[in-house]
């Protein structure tokens, strides 16, 4: 899983790896996903991970952990501006769904 750092114009400060998963699961700690954010003055944030099924549909895992980092983010002061499946030719965009 990577997550995009955005500054207040939406242009991408970071690019940063925030969790390796095995073919079924990333194990996304919170506090390591922020501690990258902060260190890099970020104001926004996406994220995005691969589900190597060919399926871009979210588990229920991902509406877990994508409801869990939109309260952080509304918490923390930061703007939650998407989280992107990608899979094989397609995708799955939270926000393109008005899941955010």
């Amino acid at each position: 899983m990577v997550a995009l750092c955005l500054n207040s114009v939406n242009h991408v400060i970071g690019l940063d790896e925030v969790a390796v998963g095995s073919p079924n699961r990333a194990g996304l700690e919170l506090r390591d996903l922020f501690k990258i954010a902060i260190k890099k003055n970020a104001v926004g944030l996406v994220l995005c991970h691969a589900h190597l099924s060919g399926n871009p549909t979210p588990s229920t895992e991902d509406r877990l952990l994508t409801r869990k980092v939109k309260e952080a983010c509304a918490l923390l002061g930061f703007r939650f501006l998407d989280h992107i499946i990608v899979a094989k030719g397609d995708h799955y965009s939270f926000c393109d769904h008005c899941e955010l």
